[in-house]
């Protein structure tokens, strides 16, 4: 009884004993798996190293050259044709090769059409891609001013143009004009508003590249009528100014209150405007419309007749000259009589030296010749002589 306990106890010793050694060997041997593991994984890791990229230049307009370089690739390879892209679309046209340091040898592109903004830039061996960016600009254009009338000269001024190149400028899709930027990409023309000109106008700027500007908005002036001055006796002289109308178009319909004022050959310049002189009839006293029309555009502004309670004796002295009061029947004028004191006197337009009448004096008759019919002042005259009260 006593040995065969001992036997067991014996067995069970060398069933641990080898237990242990399993064990041992096991850990050994897992040990040396995880060692051989990192051993192996390691240098992967270390030579996954992030490709670096390079654009000689970041930002500009379409057709802006930039130098395009990377490293980082895959030694020896080669980034075929079409595997460079901007904006997803392909770049490069040719095959470019890849040295043994894993670098791609800088090569020149152009910028292609794509939106305004920042882009994507990739280069792609097959097994490493690099990626950066290129933001296209949008070029720029001044206009000064940027409200007159028509037949005015513009200054458009451009900035951020790529060189070489030609801007179309165009005004409201009509009036155009060509220009080369200089090497900065800048330029400067003339631009006149045509007579084409609508009240609000758009002036663009696009290039034979793919770069347009953002459009200006030209705004023309309202036309606009004045006297000077705006109120006087009858008999004063006032001058009527006209701007913003249809250029070099007749005046029609000048008058003042219901009297229509003779205003032979008057016509707008080239930008629209008008000036005219005219004496202020004798209407009663108060303010009166004065108006003109120009290709169907009527404008008006106000004169006010002022009338004197001072009695003005009759005196040579207060004659006003023969070409300023006879200045708004000029075209028709042939002769003037007048008889005072037992003298007559002449005044003819053709010979101003032969001539004994100077002046009209308020108060007095005078016989007057015309060509045709006319109105001086309220009077209506006819062909031949006529009979006035001055």
């Amino acid at each position: 009884m006593t040995q065969a306990v001992i036997q067991v106890i014996r067995g069970c010793r060398r069933l641990v004993k080898d237990m242990h050694s399993i064990y041992f060997k096991l850990v050994l041997v897992i040990a040396l798996v995880l060692m051989f593991g990192l051993v192996w994984v390691s240098p992967a890791s270390i030579d996954a190293a992030e490709p670096s990229f390079n654009l000689s230049k970041t930002s500009g307009p379409i057709g802006t050259r930039v130098m395009l370089s990377a490293c980082g690739m895959t030694p020896g390879n080669i980034v075929e044709a079409d595997k460079i892209t901007f904006n997803g679309q392909p770049w490069n046209k040719r095959s470019l090769p890849i040295d043994s340091a894993g670098c791609l040898c800088a090569t020149e592109l152009i910028v292609p059409v794509a939106p305004v903004g920042p882009n994507a830039v990739v280069v792609d061996d097959g097994n490493i891609k690099a990626i950066g960016v290129f933001t296209i600009t949008q070029p720029n254009i001044v206009v000064s001013p940027t409200t007159g009338y028509k037949s005015q000269v513009l200054t458009v001024t451009g900035s951020g143009w790529v060189s070489p190149s030609f801007v179309t400028v165009t005004f409201q899709g009509g009036e155009s004009k060509i220009v080369a930027p200089d090497a900065g990409g800048s330029f400067q023309i003339e631009l006149t508003v045509p007579l084409t000109a609508k009240d609000k106008n758009i002036i663009s700027a696009r290039d034979n590249i793919g770069n347009f500007g953002p459009e200006v908005l030209f705004l023309l002036k309202p036309a606009g009528l004045m006297v000077n001055p705006v109120s006087g006796l009858p008999g004063t002289g006032v001058q009527l100014t006209g701007w913003g109308f249809e250029p070099f178009t007749t005046v029609k319909n000048v008058r003042i209150g219901d009297h229509k004022i003779p205003a032979p050959g008057l016509t707008t310049d080239k930008s629209g405007a008008f000036a005219f002189t005219f004496q202020a009839p004798n209407l009663p006293a108060g303010g009166h419309t004065v108006g003109a029309t120009v290709a169907g555009l009527s404008m008006d502004t106000c004169f006010t007749i002022l009338l004197s309670d001072v009695w003005i004796p009759v005196v040579d002295d207060n004659s006003t000259p023969v070409e300023v009061a006879l200045a708004g029947i000029s075209d028709y004028l042939i002769r003037v009589w007048g008889y005072h004191n037992s003298e007559w006197k002449m005044y003819d337009p053709l010979d101003p030296l032969g001539c004994t009448l100077t002046g009209l004096v308020s108060g007095r008759a005078y016989w007057i010749k015309v060509s045709d019919d006319c109105r001086l002042i309220f009077r209506d005259l006819r062909p031949g002589w006529n009979n006035i009260g001055w």
